[in-house]
């Protein structure tokens, strides 16, 4: 069995086959630093990432005779923090090498993700929907006990944002964006004069937001007190989706 800290229990023929993957791939190294700079961009393996990277950067340096001992200058791709100056290291050994590529194997297994849409369609031109419960049932169900979870409304005319359940703070947000952006008269919006009548709400999914990004802690939703999300609809009475996009592991 692979363990993440090392190679005590694994076997030579799966260290020659993991080797073998790699070397598919080694023939362009720079792709190599591409794929590694990109593997960092998430979040609950980036440490992984980033020792894999400087493992590989040394591994191949090796491999291609250059000068010892030093990293090579990595492609533009790369993120910038892997450009510091570095202190001379170690040519990698192929063992450490095995080692930190199964970390990082581990690392993406532990992965999960769940990607779901929510279905509304509001009988009004506007509307508030608490989904609060039904973004939580999709985080049980992805199985994801650390990670995030992103909801953004998948239409220009409508939003999801965060704040408190109370129907006095609803009817305030609706009395105040109709006052920013009233519905009435329609010519008084450019966007209108192409033949729609939403120009309105448009302009109030702009002040309440696309999407919210809310933290997983131990398999639940890590609200602050009284924090719950909400639909927010500006010109309904026609089905939208709601994207739910739950990540970590």
């Amino acid at each position: 069995m692979l363990q993440r800290t090392g190679l005590s229990e694994t076997t030579p023929k799966l260290q020659d086959q993991l080797l073998f993957v790699l070397s598919l791939s080694a023939r362009k190294s720079h792709r190599i630093e591409r794929i590694c700079a990109h593997w960092t961009l998430a979040g609950e393996i980036s440490g992984v990432a980033v020792e894999l990277h400087c493992d590989l950067s040394c591994f191949l340096a090796f491999q291609r005779e250059d000068r010892p001992g030093e990293i090579r200058s990595l492609s533009h791709d790369t993120p910038r923090c892997f450009h510091a100056k570095r202190p001379r290291v170690e040519p990698v050994s192929n063992k450490r090498f095995v080692a930190s590529l199964c970390r990082f194997w581990f690392a993406l297994r532990s992965m999960k993700s769940l990607t779901e849409r929510l279905w509304f369609e509001i009988p009004h031109r506007r509307g508030y929907v608490n989904i609060t419960d039904k973004v939580a049932a999709l985080v049980r169900r992805s199985g994801v006990k650390e990670g995030l979870c992103l909801v953004n409304a998948m239409h220009i005319s409508a939003s999801v944002f965060i704040n408190d359940n109370e129907e006095g703070l609803l009817h305030d947000f609706d009395v105040w964006l109709e006052r920013l952006a009233p519905h009435a008269p329609i010519t008084q919006y450019r966007h209108n004069l192409t033949g729609e009548d939403n120009a309105d709400a448009h302009l109030k999914r702009q002040v309440m937001g696309r999407e919210v990004v809310i933290a997983i802690t131990n398999g639940e939703l890590d609200f602050g007190p009284w924090e719950q999300i909400f639909y927010g609809e500006f010109d309904g009475r026609r089905r939208k989706a709601v994207l739910v996009k739950i990540i970590g592991e």
